[in-house]
């Protein structure tokens, strides 16, 4: 068995090489994946099965007499048929009624989806071309909001000039919300960013509000500028927030 253990920083990272040409190890390394822990415990996969639902929107469709068709990952909480959700945010930031009709995993039809597993969901009572990748499904019980600004604590891994400043523009990855926002405000005392460093930085969305929560992991590049970070505090959307104009 080609593989070895390198041991640093106090976590182990398994080595397996293999081919795609002639197969060499690739039984091995399907029993490795079979024989990893889980990420969540029993316990743990249970409490997140008694909140309310939160299902992440990664795919849209429209399938032909059937309507809209959602696919994504559930989570918290679990759906059934016939469950009466709400799915946003809009451009306006709000959150529309939806009803699911049917739940299909694994290209196979089942009544019921829990927390941790990827299915799809078609829906009534709204149309496909007000669903985007990246909005969210969840129960209206959470009273859902969501944010043009949030700030976020950044670890900048590269940049090619001297530091990052307020109003340059990146794109900003979380899970699967994608989309171009603006440096607002960096909070240090040189009110910049460089290279290797940290601090804590207010983002402004350019186009529409999203729905992030707190301890989310963040992604943002432009060009050969990246960095990564995480969700410290999201602001609350207000209405005619996304017409508000970024002043360079």
């Amino acid at each position: 068995m080609k593989w070895r253990l390198q041991e640093g920083q106090g976590e182990a990272i398994y080595k397996i090489g293999v081919s795609s040409l002639n197969g060499a190890n690739l039984p091995l390394l399907t029993k490795f994946f079979n024989v990893l822990s889980p990420k969540k415990s029993q316990r743990e996969q249970e409490k997140l099965m008694q909140e309310l639902p939160q299902f992440q929107v990664d795919e849209v469709f429209s399938v032909p007499e059937v309507g809209a068709v959602v696919g994504g990952t559930l989570s918290h909480g679990v759906i059934t048929e016939r469950d009466n959700l709400v799915i946003g945010p809009t451009t306006e930031g709000e959150y529309l009624p939806a009803t699911v009709t049917t739940i299909q995993r694994n290209r196979a039809p089942c009544r019921v989806v829990r927390a941790g597993q990827a299915a799809s969901l078609s829906l009534i009572d709204i149309d496909k071309d007000d669903i985007r990748k990246g909005m969210v499904l969840v129960s209206a019980q959470l009273n859902p909001t969501c944010c043009m600004e949030f700030e976020a604590t950044v670890y900048l891994l590269y940049h090619p000039t001297s530091g990052l400043c307020p109003g340059f523009q990146a794109t900003i990855y979380v899970g699967s919300v994608m989309q171009t926002a603006v440096v607002k405000n960096i909070h240090n005392d040189e009110e910049s960013l460089n290279q290797n460093e940290q601090s804590s930085v207010t983002f402004r969305f350019v186009c529409h509000p999203e729905h992030l929560r707190t301890g989310s992991t963040i992604l943002f590049r432009e060009r050969t500028t990246k960095g990564i970070g995480q969700i410290t505090k999201v602001l609350r959307y207000k209405p005619g927030d996304h017409r508000v104009q970024h002043k360079r």
